[in-house]
């Protein structure tokens, strides 16, 4: 198996807001608790009732270390706990797998996404009803001492229960801690009370997460308090409208996040030379800006961690308007990094390159999946070294009939192709080098060089569709061992071939071997776009500048930037210069749709280089 790695250094977003802001949240979870009980006292002071609390949250969030700390300090301060496990009004589970094996079977190897679920789906009305009941009850039940009752875990606040609470609580987690329950056998999915152990991936990705983020969606906009939960021993809350205010105040600056390092079978050494991760051994992919990563947010002595996916809040402000409106909740734009520096220039690409692969088209996507959008790449070449390489597109006089029924033999077997160097176009790179990867074209990062990836995300709940055909029949990495003896890899080569354009090295040269061009030239800075193709949906874009550079977002165009080129970068707002932030090499920010007219400051000397994505559409 394979772990994740944080990597936080220069990541903190500071914003300035104001006092009353900051006097909202309370940091540490016994601050937490002391506030919660101050309400549920002040509610009883005022009507002498029995106090109902909605805590609804994310996968992941430790209830009972929660629960158990607000009990503890609920009854030294002489105030009744009784808690009730939202659990009690689900299908059973036997009614759930019903629900979910339309999602899960629709494709032998992936699944179909339930963008509209909701985690009503998969109650009994009867049993919501009578919970409802219940809670009305005790609604009007006159107590003498204090007493509250916590309703609890992911949807404890559906709508039909929503307004029979005195206050209603949001418990977040962000991306990462759910990953490693699940690849641990550690998460406890809806309508459990312990760990699944036949639960998987498909059920995640497919099911689960659209159910909690519609979920959270609704919890968003109406509750009373925000919870961020990821350390239950150090939980903040933020009163809902210190928690709006905050969001709408982060999408005033550029954005930055917490990078997440995965090792890998193709896992390459020059991360180490950059960067101190600890536990890392090697690195085959880096996020540095997409959906699944965190933000930290500073407000000075406050902190607060939330997940990237929260800003979708607000997608009109961060996407632009154009897009918010026809893939809502949509994150159109990642970037990330693909190491391939290994000190021995003769290690052969049977280690250092990627699967032969490809990408599913958004009519594909949207027919096979039901995704919101299809996956259209680009790698550029930020540094070269010996035997740099990139695979592209098939030789012109390869046979492509035999080539997929050798892959289905190595798939079947989980061999390599001898000979695959026959059939794949192997491109030597140089620093600067934009390759287009639209859907249907067979690619892999061929080691020996670093590469940056900017990308489309099919959706905003981390999947991603990489159909690979052929990896060399070796052992993936096992982050336990520290040693490559994991499973082999799965391939998907019914998809690969069905999506395949069977594209040949000398289209490729003449269409996917982008050139840049000026399109603004200054004293200062110039500005270079990329050739692309019509069906490519970005622009990716290059700003030079020594000292300052000036660019916009036009109040449309969601900005994804890499310093590729410098040490440290300040990008700040021309209307509004405290409206800023920091990035150094190889470090990313969204820039929001909404942001406007912005400078670039180089903050060290040398020349420097910021590498941009942005759709086409806006």
């Amino acid at each position: 198996m394979a772990s994740l790695y944080e990597y936080a250094v220069n990541a903190e977003n500071k914003i300035d807001v104001d006092e009353k802001t900051v006097d909202s949240v309370y940091v540490g979870t016994k601050a937490v608790n002391d506030t919660i009980i101050a309400l549920v006292r002040e509610k009883y002071e005022k009507e002498k009732r029995h106090v109902l609390l909605g805590f609804d949250g994310y996968y992941c969030v430790d209830w009972d270390e929660i629960l158990s700390s607000l009990k503890s300090q609920m009854q030294e301060a002489g105030i009744e706990l009784n808690r009730i496990h939202i659990n009690e009004v689900f299908l059973s589970k036997e009614e759930i797998a019903a629900y979910k094996r339309p999602f899960l079977e629709h494709d032998p190897d992936l699944g179909w996404e339930n963008q509209e679920g909701r985690l009503e789906e998969i109650m009994n009305a009867e049993k919501v009803a009578d919970l409802g009941d219940r809670l009305a009850a005790l609604k009007e039940k006159k107590n003498d001492v204090p007493g509250v009752t916590v309703v609890y875990a992911p949807g404890a606040c559906v709508e039909k229960l929503f307004d029979l609470y005195d206050y209603t609580f949001y418990f977040d987690m962000t991306k990462d801690p759910v990953m490693w329950n699940l690849w641990d056998n550690t998460l406890i999915p809806v309508g459990h009370y312990t760990p699944d152990p036949n639960y998987y991936w498909k059920e995640l990705y497919y099911v689960d997460f659209h159910l909690l983020d519609n979920q959270k969606w609704f919890m968003l906009d109406r509750m009373d308090f925000y919870v961020e939960a990821v350390d239950p021993t150090q939980a903040t809350l933020i009163a809902g409208d210190a928690y709006n205010t905050i969001i709408h105040r982060l999408l005033d600056y550029p954005i930055k996040q917490v990078k997440i390092f995965m090792p890998g079978a193709w896992g390459a050494y020059r991360f180490k030379q950059l960067w101190e991760v600890p536990g890392l051994d090697n690195s085959a992919w880096n996020n540095i800006s997409s959906p699944k990563l965190d933000m930290i947010v500073d407000l000075g002595e406050k902190r607060i961690r939330l997940p990237g996916i929260n800003l979708l809040q607000y997608g009109d402000r961060f996407v632009g308007k154009y897009w918010d409106e026809r893939v809502p909740k949509w994150w159109p734009l990642l970037a990330a990094i693909d190491d391939g520096y290994f000190e021995d220039p003769d290690i052969p690409m049977e280690r250092t390159a990627m699967p032969h692969h490809n990408h599913p088209s958004t009519d594909y996507a949207r027919r096979h999946f039901n995704e919101q959008f299809g996956r259209y790449e680009t790698y550029y070449i930020v540094e070269a070294y010996e035997n740099s390489a990139t695979m592209m597109g098939f030789k012109d006089d390869a046979n492509l009939e035999e080539w997929q029924e050798k892959c289905r033999k190595a798939a079947e077997n989980k061999e390599c192709i001898p000979d695959w160097r026959d059939y794949i176009k192997i491109w030597p790179t140089a620093p600067g080098d934009l390759f287009l990867i639209p859907p249907g074209t067979t690619h892999g990062h061929g080691g020996r060089q670093m590469v940056l990836e900017m990308d489309t995300n099919v959706n905003s709940t981390t999947c991603e569709y990489s159909f690979f055909m052929h990896d060399y029949g070796r052992h993936t990495w096992n982050d336990t061992e520290r040693t490559m003896t994991g499973k082999k890899c799965n391939l998907q080569c019914r998809h690969g071939f069905s999506m395949d354009m069977a594209r040949r090295e000398s289209w490729v040269k003449d269409h996917l071997r982008a050139r840049p061009q000026v399109v603004k030239w200054t004293p200062e800075y110039s500005i270079e776009q990329y050739t692309t193709l019509p069906e490519m949906p970005f622009h990716i874009e290059r700003i030079h500048f020594a000292k300052r550079a000036e660019y916009s977002t036009e109040g449309r165009f969601l900005h994804v930037v890499t310093l590729t080129v410098g040490t440290n970068v300040t990008i700040r707002s021309k209307s509004d210069p405290q409206r800023q932030t920091t990035v150094d090499f190889l470090q990313a920010a969204a820039i929001p749709a909404d942001f406007g007219d912005y400078e670039l400051i180089n903050n060290t000397e040398g020349g420097c280089t910021l590498t941009l994505i942005r759709m086409k559409l806006g």
